[in-house]
């Protein structure tokens, strides 16, 4: 007997509900984040603090999100997309209030650590919401115009936060977290039919830990780039700050334009070589002092970039039940806070005692070790699909 159909996705279609409500909200959420960079080093040198103490306060974001996003995945399939969604957006306007005050040090701490769980709770309620709605054919160029959302934010927030004080930024994040939660008024939310994960299943769903390394792997490519392009540059002469910018360029014209090319090619099949291409990219870099040479890197660097989560979130929503699709991606992006977490810490050490040019190695190492086991990954699910292809009796 055939199950019946998720709220979501009705035969009717009147499900495929426009997802620009969410896309606007995951603009505005990440427009919020960025502001906060450019701004936290004059707080905290206005707090007293030290190196160190920025470190600290800029290091916690991510560790927050890794533990946010395990609670966020549970808390979506039980209690709904939007209400999480709205969770989300209740907690960054509580971080956005303790930015606009006067802090100490350990009160900038816990405004990111708000803002790092405001970030798992957004966004892994917005991708199960956009996963409900998209047609499992469209799903990469859904998940990939979600993305283009967080690399608009991030592209323009540094733009505003660098023109005032973390106090005023703060009054940005509530604003945009109030807006956020008009945005949602009128979206449609239900949870899932079925049986949501519980206990260990609920942390890390079957099917999910293959693709999270892979993931996970793609992406010390990106904590080398953040971490150290401007770095690597600089110290040779160049001019960091126009890699990066290729480098995020590319990201969101990839996200606009290649992954949906890639989705008509098929994303699992063509992502090793946008992986490979990425790896010989990260080598170039470190070969290289060249401003124009390592530009040029970087935005093959952000062409293959764009393609890994679109792809392994496309085949992890289909191996789970809606009803444990929220748990699903909450343990996928977690190995991505968990390799960037790690990658970037070795990648300090490493250039300490190496310099910075070692990292990029390492890093298109992990890169083509996650080229190959997306080859894996890319050969199960064509035989998955040859396998629920009826024969002829």
């Amino acid at each position: 007997m055939t199950a019946p159909a998720s709220p979501s996705l009705r035969a009717d279609g009147r499900g495929a509900a426009r997802t620009w409500p969410v896309l606007a909200l995951v603009l505005l959420f990440f427009l919020g984040v960025g502001a906060t960079l450019p701004a936290l080093p004059a707080a905290v040198r206005d707090a007293g603090g030290s190196g160190g103490a920025l470190g600290l306060v800029l290091g916690v974001f991510p560790f927050a999100a890794l533990a946010g996003r395990l609670v966020a995945g549970r808390a979506t399939d039980r209690g709904g997309r939007v209400l999480t969604l709205r969770a989300g957006l209740v907690v960054t306007l509580a971080a956005g209030a303790l930015f606009s005050l006067p802090l100490p040090v350990p009160g900038l701490v816990a405004g990111r650590v708000l803002h790092g769980l405001a970030d798992a709770l957004v966004y892994t309620a917005a991708s199960a919401w956009v996963l409900d709605r998209t047609p499992a054919a469209r799903r990469p160029q859904a998940l990939s115009l979600l993305g283009a959302g967080i690399w608009g934010g991030y592209a323009l927030g540094p733009l505003v936060g660098a023109a005032l004080g973390l106090r005023t930024v703060g009054l940005v994040v509530v604003a945009t977290a109030l807006v956020g939660l008009l945005l949602t008024v009128r979206m449609p939310d239900a949870p899932a039919l079925g049986e949501p994960a519980s206990g260990l299943r609920a942390l890390l769903p079957a099917g999910v830990a293959v693709p999270g390394l892979a993931l996970g792997l793609g992406n010390l490519g990106y904590a080398a780039m953040v971490g150290f392009l401007v770095v690597h540059l600089d110290d040779q002469g160049g001019r960091g700050a126009v890699a990066l910018t290729a480098f995020s360029v590319a990201v969101l014209l990839g996200r606009l334009v290649v992954v949906p090319l890639a989705a008509r090619l098929g994303i699992l099949r063509t992502l090793p070589y946008g992986l490979v291409a990425m790896a010989a990219g990260l080598l170039v870099i470190a070969s290289t002092g060249s401003t124009s040479v390592a530009a040029t890197a970087a935005a093959v660097v952000g062409l293959g970039y764009c393609l890994p989560f679109p792809a392994l979130a496309t085949l992890v929503a289909g191996r789970v039940p809606a009803a444990q699709r929220g748990a699903a991606i909450g343990a996928l992006t977690a190995f991505y806070d968990v390799f960037v977490g790690v990658g970037s810490v070795v990648g300090g050490l490493v250039a300490a005692r190496s310099g910075t040019p070692l990292v990029f190695v390492l890093a298109a190492a992990g890169v083509l070790a996650a080229a190959g086991v997306n080859l894996g990954l890319a050969r199960q699910d064509r035989a998955r699909v040859a396998a629920s292809v009826p024969r002829d009796s």
